[in-house]
């Protein structure tokens, strides 16, 4: 029992004291440090203050040793330029979190992540922008940062809304509201922002009433704030314009215009005058929506936004629609319909992968610190205790490190089973926002362009009567037919019509234009048993898009003049088997592969949780199986 009593007040006599010391120099550094980090965090947008107090603190910090000041000195400046270019903004990044991952400073870890997101989801990287947000939430969480979480729940929520994901844009929304309510630090702009982005998810999915009482409620939280009310006032007016009640719809945009005058911002003046626009139009007064569309055209084009300025290319495309200018309506319509093709180019199809990667990284920094915990006290040991002692802190420290170990291998048993089940969350609610996204994109075509065009070549017609001489008209006449024809070839390949009528009836209707070609043919087998099975509608267009892929690589790069595709029926699973005589490929190849189209293959596979199984060689063709569960 003595040799127990000598050894903890050993340990203790060299603990506290170091602690003490420890704990002085922190609220030391803490004095000299904090007002400059702070004062550099409140001049962002401001850059070269921000870099001037960013390399005196983050310097100052290393020549300390003060590892928690270095971290979150570099986080300021990573913020700082990410404003402007997150290519160069990412090295303060890995910096920044390199220091803050030493201190296990989450809160700060959970801004980086954060703010990263952001910055990602700005520039349509929303797949990837998307993981971090979700990081960054569960960093608060570890920091018990009940705010900053609901916060962060605001931030994905909006994430997804912007990729056209409603129902999990709602989810996290009505998250962030739930936990706003439990804490003491929610405050009443963090309560105004987790309504109104539940609002704009609900306004965007034509959940109309649903998102007027939202709104409406949310007025409270906007009371005194100018820039809360000038947004609440226009989310109602909008919403209002939708449903087809201008009247009211025009009083709540004015309101809206007269908050956001007090407190004068572009972007958000190009939207109210955008919306006061519309209005005007749906009530026939021409000449004050033509005042507003100018207005907006003015602080669009002030803003820098590439929506902005479409949107208002497409208000004078309905002006000219409704003034029975032609000419001007299509000109508009042209420079719309031409910024949106260089915004669409950007990609929103790409799946992450590489979470299991960044948790292997974590993985070895944790264990680098355990390393230097286990150096740390044997150094402890073998400059403290006499030799009589060393056995009894040599026992305790193989029972330390075996808890630890054990400890640790469930914790990353857990962590992996986490982070796998969230991967399959984020890739299935990713392929549902790129399908939700294909049908409104094949909706507005079909019901938008198509109609203006089909009134744009009704009014070619009567001019071609009234002038029949004019070749000009007859030119044009053709060039709007091709256009039309185009627009339902687009409508249709985003959402087939075929699968109306179930699964096999398109893939054979698919087969058959193939077919009808000069080039490769394909031969459909499929029993009359297996015919008539029926998959959910979602997985039935997955389905389809898997073959669709598969058919049209084959296509495209096989050189094959002949495809055998066979449909089996094996206990409660579908098997899909397609074969080519083609020049075939080296299947190792497919895990280097730099483009999407196989990864979008086996993405949409595991989604089934099915299983994709390719053979191949040089010269020989390949044979393609895909194996996908009974659905019911």
């Amino acid at each position: 029992m003595k040799y127990y009593l000598v050894a903890i007040i050993l340990l203790l006599s060299y603990v506290l004291p170091t602690r003490a010391q420890s704990s002085k120099k922190a609220n030391a550094d803490s004095v000299l440090l904090d007002p400059i980090i702070k004062k550099a965090n409140a001049s962002l947008g401001n850059t070269k203050v921000v870099d001037s107090l960013t390399d005196y603190a983050f310097g100052k910090a290393k020549t300390l040793k003060n590892n928690d000041y270095a971290g979150r000195a570099a986080s300021v400046r990573f913020a700082s330029v990410a404003l402007t270019d997150i290519n160069k903004a990412m090295p303060w990044y890995d910096t920044s979190m390199v220091y803050l991952n030493k201190v296990k400073n989450y809160l700060w870890i959970g801004y980086n992540n954060n703010n990263l997101g952001l910055q990602l989801c700005r520039k349509y990287k929303f797949e990837t922008g998307i993981s971090y947000l979700i990081k960054g939430s569960k960093n608060f969480e570890t920091a018990r940062d009940t705010a900053m979480v609901g916060y962060a729940y605001i931030c994905i929520s909006n994430a997804f809304h912007d990729f056209g994901n409603y129902d999990s844009g709602k989810k996290y929304a009505k998250m962030a509201i739930a936990i706003l309510q439990t804490t003491k630090k929610s405050t009443p702009e963090l309560r105004w922002r987790s309504m109104t982005v539940l609002a704009i998810n609900y306004d965007d999915n034509k959940e109309y009433d649903k998102a007027l009482n939202v709104n409406f409620k949310n007025l409270k939280n906007a009371t005194g704030n100018h820039l809360f009310l000038g947004s609440n006032y226009n989310n109602i007016g909008n919403t209002y314009l939708k449903i087809g009640e201008y009247q009211k719809s025009y009083k709540y945009l004015l309101l809206s215009l007269k908050e956001k005058i007090k407190t004068p911002d572009d972007y958000r003046l190009s939207s109210a005058y955008s919306n006061l626009a519309n209005v005007k139009m749906e009530l026939g007064d021409l000449k004050l929506a033509r005042s507003f569309i100018d207005s907006a055209m003015y602080h669009s084009k002030k803003s820098g936004s590439p929506e902005k300025i479409m949107d208002t290319y497409e208000n004078f495309s309905k002006l000219g629609v409704k003034s029975g200018n032609y000419k001007i309506a299509f000109d508009y319509f042209k420079l719309r319909a031409d910024l949106r093709d260089s915004l669409i180019n950007v990609t929103k199809t790409k799946i992450v992968y590489d979470l299991q990667i960044q948790y292997e990284t974590e993985k070895k920094d944790k264990e680098n610190q355990q390393l230097k915990y286990q150096s740390n006290l044997r150094a402890v040991a073998r400059d403290k205790a006499e030799s009589d002692k060393r056995f009894i802190i040599y026992v305790a420290l193989i029972a330390v490190v075996a808890l630890c170990v054990i400890f640790a291998l469930i914790y990353r048993n857990t962590i992996v089973k986490n982070r796998f089940a969230e991967e399959q969350k984020l890739n299935k609610a990713l392929l549902d926002g790129e399908q939700n996204e294909r049908i409104r994109i094949a909706r507005d075509l079909h019901d938008s362009i198509g109609q203006m065009m089909s009134v744009i070549k009704m009014n070619l017609s009567n001019l071609n009567h009234k002038y029949p001489a004019d070749n000009q008209i007859d030119s044009t006449l053709v060039l709007v037919d091709r256009t039309i024809t185009e627009v339902r070839h687009i409508s249709h390949n985003l959402i087939p019509e075929e699968l109306n009528f179930g699964l096999f009836a398109a893939l054979e209707d698919m087969f058959d234009k193939i077919n009808a070609g000069d080039g490769t043919k394909i031969n459909f087998n499929i029993p009359d048993e297996v015919r008539d099975h029926s998959f959910e509608r979602s997985n039935e267009l997955t389905i389809y898009r898997i073959v669709q892929e598969a058919v049209g690589n084959i296509v495209k790069h096989a050189q094959a003049t002949q495809i055998d595709i066979y449909v089996l029926r094996r206990a409660d699973q579908l098997t899909i088997a397609i074969k080519d005589n083609g020049s075939g490929f080296d299947i190792g190849q497919i895990k280097n592969s730099t483009g999407i189209g196989w990864k979008n293959i086996a993405a949409r596979v595991n989604l089934l949780d099915g299983n994709l199984n390719v053979q191949s060689e040089k010269l020989s063709g390949t044979q393609i199986e895909i194996t996908i569960p009974d659905d019911k």
